[in-house]
Formats: structure tokens, sequence, C-alpha cells
């Protein structure tokens, strides 16, 4: 298995994109978004979380491993009845993405503990009004 990059640079160097139906909202750590507002109080909620089932402690896998982990996440989502929109997370110069959601209304302590239970290293919030920050798990 290939190793994905961990450290803080690359999260920082990521696109974090969420998709409401025919839109895209864009947004990166340490950013404010007016585009993330309106999102949020179309969903009248307050804020919302980055997450993703894809390659567990940075491990690349195959394709249909990391689709049948998004699928257990989803699963999870529809349990609790957490409404999620479908993301993207992005490097900037291309190299590598993963596929996940954009959980809207969870909290960051229900965020961290979903990606701890899915090895995730790192989940990204996004709060109205507020910057995107960076939680590590």
């Amino acid at each position: 298995m290939t190793a994905i990059p961990t450290p803080i640079d690359e999260y920082l160097q990521t696109d974090f994109i969420a998709f409401d139906g025919e839109r895209e909202c864009s947004i990166r750590i340490g950013e404010q978004s007016a585009e993330f507002d309106a999102l949020l109080l179309r969903y009248e909620v307050t804020g919302g979380v980055f997450i993703t089932g894809w390659n567990p402690f940075s491990q690349l896998l195959h394709a249909w491993v990391n689709q049948h982990a998004n699928a257990r996440m989803a699963a999870h989502f529809v349990e609790r009845g957490v409404p999620a929109l479908p993301h993207v997370g992005r490097s900037t110069d291309g190299i590598w993405f993963e596929e996940g959601f954009f959980a809207l209304g969870l909290t960051e302590k229900d965020g961290l503990a979903i990606a701890t239970s899915f090895d995730q290293h790192a989940i990204v919030v996004v709060t109205f009004g507020g910057m995107a920050e960076l939680q590590l798990t």
C-alpha cells in the first residue's frame, strides 16, 4: 500500500468541495465562505463537517474498498438522520483526491468520533460565519 501524505501542510493545500445538486461550494482550511454560509442557511444548520471513509490511516486503498467504506458511512448518517452532501477533497496540485461527505449539522465532537471509528486522521469543520478548521482525531 502507498501512503497518502498526512502532514498538516497537505490538508492546508486541499480544496474541500461540497455538492448540493447543481451547486458546488468550495472552501480551504482557514477560509471563511459566504457560499458555505448560504448553504448552511438553506439547510437550517449552524455548521457541518467534511468527513470521509476513504484511505484509513492515509493508506491508499482500492476504489471498491473506499466506496464500501463510504457506503457504510452514508448508512451511518441515514440511521442517525444526519443529512450529508457528497464531497470531494482534492489537492490543489491535482495529484490526489478523496470522496466523502459534508455532514450538515454534525457537531465537531460527533464528527471526530465517527472519523476515529473509520480510522481517519482528521475532519474539517465549517461553522456559519467562521473559518474552516482542521480537527485532528
